[in-house]
């Protein structure tokens, strides 16, 4: 009796010994999915940071806002970003100075702004991906306005063996001045000699609320009327109160009644000061 008790013990503990083995091997098992579930979560995540968090956006020249990624192991991505297109247009897309760095051609669609992009080899840390140059579009009104990161997506290791980017962000603000400046006062328009006219009018000194316009920009635009009705073109930008233009021209006889050349000019004035 007393030997096939032992042997049951024995066997008791032998089947205790590979049970608890087993556990062990799950165990271990289970915290090495852990381990690597964290590890690949720190290594393809990714944070999209707009800055400044605050522009003014002025009707007289473009603004600009950067777009830099925080990243590990960055190897392709797709971005997306939303404005409001009814306050400011994207009027260009600067690829940051990186030299791993690839930026693809931009897409406005809407209010959507789409940049893709690589790196080669893959990138880790902090960089400029591209830097958003804007116009605003003149509402007639200070207010705000916003451009924020919507969506992406990305990827890290190899075309082989990708891994899915997390991808966060931020947005920034953008306080437009839309004050409209009154138009400028007296524009005409003189001959001098055969070669151009000279366009000149008064400065701007007010905006429509009355307000002060310091040190305003003119834009200046001509029409020709005869081949191009109606299409006016931006032919200067300037802080001066008058330009030349060599359009039209006196190069005809003193009794000659035909046309030359006719035109409309239009002057614009823009308010670069809050």
């Amino acid at each position: 009796m007393t030997y096939f008790r032992s042997r049951a013990l024995r066997h008791n503990s032998t089947s205790k010994l590979h049970r608890f083995r087993t556990v062990c091997a799950v165990l271990l098992f289970a915290g090495a999915s852990i381990f690597a579930q964290q590890r690949n979560l720190d290594d393809t995540a990714a944070y999209i940071n707009l800055t400044p968090g605050l522009v003014t956006g002025l009707s007289c020249e473009d603004f600009v806002v950067n777009i830099q990624m925080t990243a590990t192991d960055a190897r392709v991505f797709d971005l997306r970003f939303v404005f409001e297109s009814s306050d400011f247009v994207v009027t260009d897309v600067i690829p940051g100075p990186h030299p791993d760095l690839h930026i693809l051609p931009h897409l406005v669609e809407s209010d959507t702004l789409s940049i893709d992009g690589f790196f080669h080899p893959n990138f880790t840390g902090t960089t400029l991906l591209a830097s958003v140059h804007m116009s605003a579009i003149n509402q007639g009104t200070d207010h705000n306005s916003f451009i924020g990161f919507l969506d992406g997506q990305g990827f890290s290791g190899t075309g082989e063996a990708p891994e899915a980017i997390s991808m966060d962000g931020d947005t920034t603000l953008i306080a437009l001045e839309g004050t409209v400046p009154l138009p400028p006062d007296s524009v005409i328009i003189i001959p001098m000699m055969d070669d151009s006219v000279r366009v000149e009018w008064k400065p701007v000194t007010l905006d429509i609320d009355g307000g002060p316009v310091v040190s305003p920009w003119y834009i200046v635009e001509f029409e020709d009327a005869l081949n191009n009705e109606g299409i006016y073109i931006p032919i200067d930008t300037t802080q001066s109160t008058y330009i030349y233009h060599d359009f039209i021209v006196f190069d005809f006889d003193p009794g000659d009644t035909s046309t030359v050349n006719v035109g409309t000019y239009r002057v614009k004035a823009l308010k670069c000061q809050p």
